[in-house]
């Protein structure tokens, strides 16, 4: 066996600043490009207006200017899907500049590791540089997502030949990263790299790699080729388990309205929700859902049953899903503004028992005799609900699919579920947050912000406009200390076409 012992393993292809676990690709590690990553919720540590100018949506800095120059010449599409991926999409590039235009490290290849990879190449009639070359291209042929000829890509020994045939060779016209090694004189293994593309941390992470690939090269010239492993047990330890730890397990009784009640109770006088000059603490929130849910009782609604709500991104309609689940019955989010059709179609699949909608609405609504106003729901007398059977698996709420492949399905989410999402998140900071609340209620954005604050001791800020602009968001943002958001692509394209800056103060995005 080969003596694997080398330097101290680091994170494979990432900078000194980014500690995100990489992308599994075609049952491969690679490292994902943060400037490649759209449409994710990521965040960084430090306000985005802590560089006047500066946004975030891909992990890394972008000047305003950038932003417009991208917003006003858009690369084509069709050019980005069909341009492969080079060396430097895979790395970080440096937070500082070093002012070298290039740069280099070298490892120390073990005696045991050079001899035996000097031997393979003198039975086999190769170039001793064959090995660790073919090492190489496997790395890049797994980052890059490249195939390699189906000769080569049997075993290590087929590739290794058409290396040294010269029927494979490395990605041509990528200058960012080489690697070489003068086995007739040292035993040293060294990478030049752009030092404005990636670090000398990634530069030696990529070494690391290709020890341990050639490693492998050697030990099992025969394996199967899908069977090598680019990284080596300590560092897909790290990956695969310090940095992906086993979910905890969870309290299948918790319920959304059991966790509010006990952050209600060690942060009552803490605003809960804001909209505009409105405010509720978590303890005012508290009681206004009481009253609802005992009247909703009162109403003849049970356990288990669907309440429709019909209201519009409000106080009131986060009071209303709140005291529904407290009733022990599930919500389903009506907008009125959809066809009638859908409508009728939602409230009969989902056996809506009671609609809470305004009392002007009434008249809107074919089966008044089921409508409950908001209005006398709010009015009725204070009142503690009666204790009802709900747990984990209790459905929370109903929420139609668009239907635009057809009839709308409508989905039951269970308690469980919402409390998974907001619960020990790792994908974004709650605790504390300040969370812009701008979609509808029927759309299941409205989960994260909503519940993502009041079950995290944060605070909701509830955006004012149904249709919401790019600079009534700034508005919402900046009036009401919003320091995280949700944004679906569109809108946050729309947002940074008129204005980057409109995502000041914005910590989390």
């Amino acid at each position: 066996m080969v003596d694997r012992r080398v330097h101290a393993r680091v994170p494979l292809v990432s900078g000194a600043n980014c500690t995100r676990p990489p992308t599994i690709m075609n049952s491969h590690v690679v490292a994902a490009s943060p400037k490649r990553v759209t449409g994710t919720l990521l965040h960084r540590r430090e306000s985005l207006d802590a560089r006047p100018g500066s946004w975030c949506v891909s992990c890394c800095d972008e000047t305003a200017t950038r932003c417009r120059e991208m917003s006003t010449n858009p690369p084509n599409t069709a050019d980005i899907e069909s341009t492969p991926l080079s060396l430097s999409d895979l790395f970080v590039p440096p937070s500082r500049a070093t002012g070298e235009a290039q740069g280099s490290v070298s490892l120390a290849m073990p005696p045991s590791l050079a001899s035996a990879c000097a031997e393979l190449a003198r039975g086999q009639g190769w170039r001793m540089g064959t090995p660790l070359q073919s090492a190489w291209i496997l790395l890049q042929s797994r980052w890059l997502g490249r195939v390699l000829p189906a000769d080569a890509s049997r075993t290590p020994r087929a590739l290794m030949s058409a290396v040294e045939s010269a029927e494979v060779e490395a990605p041509a016209g990528d200058q960012v990263l080489s690697l070489e090694w003068t086995a007739e004189t040292s035993c040293e293994l060294r990478a030049r790299f752009q030092a404005t593309a990636l670090d000398a941390t990634q530069a030696r992470a990529v070494l690391d790699s290709a020890i341990t690939v050639l490693c492998q090269f050697l030990d099992t010239p025969d394996a199967a080729l899908d069977e090598i492993q680019l990284l080596d047990t300590l560092e897909r330890q790290r990956q695969f388990a310090e940095w992906n730890p086993p979910l905890a397990a969870r309290d299948t009784h918790r319920t959304v309205h059991g966790v509010f009640a006990d952050v209600a109770r060690a942060h009552a006088d803490s605003v809960a929700v804001a909209y505009g000059q409105r405010r509720k603490t978590f303890v005012e929130l508290d009681l206004a859902s009481d009253t609802i849910a005992a009247a909703l009782q009162v109403a003849g609604v049970r356990p288990g049953d669907r309440v429709g709500v019909a209201l519009e991104r409000s106080i009131d309609g986060i009071v209303t899903l709140l005291a529904v689940l407290k009733a022990g019955a599930a919500y389903v989010p009506l907008d009125r503004h959809h066809p009638a059709e859908r409508l009728a179609f939602m409230l009969e699949d989902a056996g809506v028992d009671v609609i809470v909608a305004p009392e002007s609405e009434r008249a809107f609504w074919p089966d008044r005799s089921r409508l409950l106003s908001i209005e006398s729901l709010r009015e009725a007398p204070a009142a503690t609900p009666a204790t009802v059977p709900c747990d984990g698996d209790s459905v929370a709420y109903v929420m139609y699919t668009s239907g635009s492949t057809g009839t709308p399905k409508g989905i039951e989410i269970r308690h469980r579920s919402i409390l998974r999402l907001v619960i020990g998140a790792r994908y974004v900071d709650l605790p504390g947050e300040t969370f812009l609340h701008a979609a509808p209620l029927g759309f299941d954005a409205s989960t994260l912000e909503i519940w993502g604050p009041l079950l995290n001791a944060g605070r909701c800020v509830l955006h004012d406009e149904s249709l919401p602009t790019p600079a009534g968001l700034a508005r919402t943002i900046r009036e009401g200390g919003v320091t995280a958001a949700w944004l679906t692509a569109a809108l946050f394209n729309a947002v940074v076409d008129d204005d980057p800056s409109h995502l000041a103060g914005l910590r989390q995005l």
